[in-house]
C-alpha cells in the first residue's frame, strides 16, 4: 500500500464515527424544544405534581444540545417558577391562582378560580 491509500484510510476511519456523533447530536437538538414544549404543558395542567421536570432534557452528557441551543437560562427559569408556585400552593392554597400560567388555576386541580 502506498501512504497515500494509508492516509485515505485513516481519514475514512475517523469520518465514520465523526459522522454517527454528529447525526446523533443532530437528533438530540432538534429534539429538545419539543420536550421543553411537552414538559411546559405537562406543568401547566398540574403544577403541583411536577417536581423536576426540567432536570434532564437532553439525552446526551454534558448538554452538548442545550449549550448549542442556549436554554440554560431558560431552564434556569422554568426550575425557579415551579419552586415559587409549589411554595406559594403550599403556604396559602384556597387563595392561589396564577398569571404566568393562565392554563393552571389552582393549587388542587378541579377547581375553578370563581
Amino acid at each position: 500500500m502506498t501512504p497515500r491509500k494509508l492516509m485515505l484510510m485513516a481519514v475514512a476511519l475517523l469520518a465514520v464515527p465523526i459522522a454517527i456523533a454528529s447525526i446523533v447530536l443532530a437528533v438530540d437538538v432538534l429534539r429538545v424544544p419539543g420536550e421543553l414544549q411537552q414538559r411546559d404543558t405537562r406543568f401547566e395542567s398540574a403544577p403541583q405534581r411536577q417536581a423536576g421536570l426540567w432536570g434532564k432534557v437532553d439525552f446526551l452528557r454534558g448538554w452538548p444540545a442545550l449549550r448549542l441551543l442556549g436554554v440554560h437560562d431558560d431552564l434556569d427559569y422554568r426550575r425557579a417558577a415551579g419552586l415559587y408556585l409549589r411554595a406559594t400552593c403550599a403556604r396559602s392554597p384556597a387563595r392561589w391562582t396564577t398569571r404566568a400560567f393562565p392554563s393552571s388555576r389552582r393549587c388542587e386541580p378541579g377547581r375553578s378560580t370563581r
